[in-house]
């Protein structure tokens, strides 16, 4: 099976697409976003760090059709989760 998963940190989106059947890495990737920026004590996300995620996600879905992911895993970061 080919997995995806996706870390979406403050600053940057990490993906990494692997083949669990023979344990190999077909993937990693890596693209600064910044989706923390501009974040205050309200913890709210701004308008134009989430379209950034928004299209990053997009190129994403487009990386993991290319390798055939079957499954996708994502973890977020503390600003989204405060968010």
């Amino acid at each position: 099976m080919v997995v995806g998963i996706i870390d979406l940190g403050s600053n940057s989106v990490r993906i990494s697409i692997a083949d669990t059947k023979s344990g190999k890495t077909l993937y990693k990737g890596k693209k600064a976003i910044k989706l923390s920026q501009g974040m205050n004590e309200d913890m709210m996300l701004q308008e134009e760090p989430v379209k950034r995620c928004i299209l990053t996600f997009f190129e994403l879905k487009l990386i993991m059709d290319k390798f055939n992911v079957e499954k996708v895993y994502a973890v977020a970061t503390a600003a989204v989760r405060k968010a």
